[in-house]
């Protein structure tokens, strides 16, 4: 019962992630992107298509958390989703500390530790849980 909550949360969080991404971030960031004339169509293009495919990735990470929330023993999925946030957190700390950013600056961390952290939580309650044997 521990990990449906913890999955739920994780799902929501994902959830909003993805729409802060469309939203906040396609006004922000891939708006000015489209526009800037100084960049070449090809790295522009591949730009756009780049942070779209993360739109892709967030919304089917926010899918899955609530597909694992509603459907029993779905832990690849989970297993899945928490390296994918993991790596992204992870990644999002090099960029910072590779470029010498600030992290109030580079914020995607924020989004990914606490789905991380929801979705390793939830996998230690699975892990801990006692199924009786034959």
């Amino acid at each position: 019962m521990m990990n449906f909550w913890l999955l739920l949360a994780a799902g929501v969080l994902s959830l909003l992630t993805a729409l802060t991404h469309l939203v906040v971030g396609g006004h922000f960031i891939v708006r000015p992107l489209l526009r800037a004339a100084d960049f070449r169509p090809v790295s522009k293009f591949t730009t756009y298509y780049a942070w779209r495919l993360v739109t892709i990735v967030l919304f089917t990470m926010s899918s899955g958390f609530f597909f694992a929330a509603a459907v029993p023993d779905q832990r690849p999925l989970v297993i899945v989703f928490a390296i994918i946030s993991g790596a992204a957190s992870v990644l999002n700390f090099g960029v910072i500390i590779y470029f010498k950013q600030k992290s109030t600056r580079l914020i995607q961390w924020i989004f990914f530790v606490p789905i991380t952290i929801l979705a390793v939580l939830a996998l230690i309650a699975w892990s801990s849980c006692r199924f009786p044997t034959g």
